[in-house]
């Protein structure tokens, strides 16, 4: 498997950059129906914020500002991925736009390597 396939989908490398155009794009939607917008309607889950679709964000500007990795909105109002298409659509995470995260590293070992005294 090329490393596009495995990154980006069904994204040739050649049309990944947003500025390329690709009128026949129609990225997968990967939204979990708890964040649909009638679900949203019902009940909010607590790792998620309330806003159904990007319109109902009031704060895009300092998100934007504020934002580690910057994004830029398309027509819609949604947020593109800073690194270009990747085949998927939606919001699969807690809120629109950019959802930090950090990844703890264990390392293990044992004293036989240590000097001691």
């Amino acid at each position: 498997m090329s490393e596009t396939t495995e990154t980006t989908g069904a994204v040739p490398a050649a049309l990944r950059d947003w500025s390329v155009s690709w009128p026949q794009y129609t990225p997968t939607d990967v939204t979990p129906s708890e964040l649909l917008p009638a679900a949203l309607a019902r009940h909010v889950p607590d790792w998620a914020e309330a806003a159904p679709t990007p319109a109902d964000v009031p704060d895009w500007d300092r998100r934007q500002a504020h934002a580690l990795v910057p994004y830029q909105l398309d027509g819609r109002g949604r947020p593109l991925n800073p690194h270009g298409r990747t085949g998927r659509t939606g919001r699969n995470l807690g809120k629109w736009g950019e959802n930090q995260a950090a990844d703890p590293i264990v390392v293990a070992g044992t004293a036989t390597s240590a000097r001691c005294c």
